[in-house]
């Protein structure tokens, strides 16, 4: 500890200059951490499987389903957001519709270019396709940011009540944790 004080009291001469350079460095590293930024992610709800047979001499059919969902948690707009699938689906549908662009690149995957996603918007896609042909995401991107895959799980929505309830419960049993610690920091 002394020479660290030794070190700062040798620095006595240029310590204003020092804290003028370091104070707008800090403040600057700050704003760019707050900054608003663009922070996707997707993922996969459900993926099902149907058979359609126009008649019983007639072959089946196999087709799959799956819901895509795609969010901007962030507090920026996406702008060009591009989902890029493993191959072409037979029939694919969004949900808040929107303008889009599809393009097939050469290797046989598909690009569906959108405009823009604002903040905390979740967009959903729907895809049908067969089963031997699996439509799968390989990225989802766009001009600022790179999207991370997470899991989505189907689950019932709780009321309002019924989510602040849990919330004051959480909170109940954090705060006898702390009232808990504290007890027995102090009989120590």
């Amino acid at each position: 500890m002394e020479v660290l004080r030794g070190i700062w009291d040798s620095l006595a001469p240029a310590r204003d200059i020092l804290i003028a350079l370091l104070a707008p460095l800090v403040v600057s590293a700050v704003l760019h951490y707050f900054r608003p930024k663009v922070r996707l992610t997707y993922g996969t709800a459900n993926l099902s499987a149907h058979g359609l047979q126009d008649s019983p001499t007639s072959p089946m059919l196999e087709l799959t389903t799956e819901k895509i969902f795609i969010e901007n948690a962030g507090r920026a707009p996406a702008s060009r957001l591009e989902i890029v699938l493993s191959s072409p689906p037979l029939s694919f549908s969004l949900l808040k519709a929107r303008q889009n662009e599809t393009k097939l690149h050469l290797d046989g995957k598909l690009s569906i270019f959108i405009s823009h996603l604002a903040p905390k918007e979740l967009l959903q896609i729907d895809l049908i396709g067969r089963k031997d042909q699996e439509s799968k995401v390989i990225t989802v991107h766009c001009a600022d940011a790179i999207a991370k895959e997470v899991a989505y799980w189907p689950e019932k929505v709780l009321s309002a009540w019924a989510r602040n309830l849990l919330i004051l419960f959480v909170f109940l049993g954090f705060s006898a944790i702390v009232y808990v610690a504290i007890t027995l920091l102090r009989s120590l």
